[in-house]
């Protein structure tokens, strides 16, 4: 599993250094909606190259099991998720030296707890469908309807969740909602209820995407 989580972080590192100059074009944007898109983008890259290249047929001929494909993978995808919100935090800070050329929010670790808690959520219900479905289009159309509906789900909690006043409410690149907005809705230790959610939900992702693999021929 490390020896696969190696060779990802070797075909996919260029990815991760190329978020280096995407970064400060995205500082303008609302926190949470940059650090998502670009997770969700390279998550659905590493998917495609998979597709395009058969890799895991290539994988499981050599031979390596499909529960050790899938593990790779998970594993893979959340030190890439802790990779790129820790480099956009770094970036971030060293953004504010700029004179106030560049005026970004910098992330506290509740932020980074909240962010990556979400994502693992969210990663645990698209994952899946990349081992159930043969056809990578079908799986990208499906997130693409999944996406719209989370994109109405995401402007509900922007439009419900009050900032400064009864009724006032914007959005900006220093406005942040998902953790203020997690502490109204979790009052026993938010901080520590929603990472274990959201690994748990993970790791039964997981399970679950190596039985579908399992039950795939490549």
């Amino acid at each position: 599993m490390i020896a696969l989580c190696k060779r990802d972080f070797y075909m996919y590192g260029w990815s991760l250094l190329g978020l280096i100059v995407v970064m400060p074009l995205l500082t303008a944007m609302q926190p949470e909606v940059a650090i998502m898109a670009i997770l969700i983008a390279l998550m659905i890259h590493l998917f495609f190259y998979d597709y395009k290249s058969l890799a895991n047929r290539y994988l499981v001929s050599l031979p390596v099991s499909k529960k050790i494909i899938v593990g790779s993978r998970y594993l893979f995808i959340v030190l890439m998720a802790m990779v790129v919100v820790v480099v956009q935090w770094l970036l971030n800070i060293g953004l504010t030296q700029t004179n106030g050329i560049f005026q970004p929010y910098i992330y506290s670790w509740k932020d980074m707890i909240v962010l990556l808690s979400f994502f693992l959520i969210l990663s645990s219900i698209c994952l899946p469908m990349y081992y159930y479905f043969a056809n990578f289009m079908m799986t990208l159309y499906l997130q693409f309807g999944m996406f719209l509906v989370g994109a109405f789900f995401f402007s509900w909690i922007l439009i419900e969740h009050k900032f400064g006043g009864e009724n006032e409410f914007w959005i900006d690149n220093q406005t942040i909602f998902l953790a203020p907005w997690i502490e109204s809705i979790l009052s026993f230790y938010p901080y520590l209820l929603l990472p274990v959610i959201a690994i748990c939900m993970y790791v039964i992702s997981m399970r679950f995407s190596e039985k579908l693999l399992g039950r795939r021929d490549l």
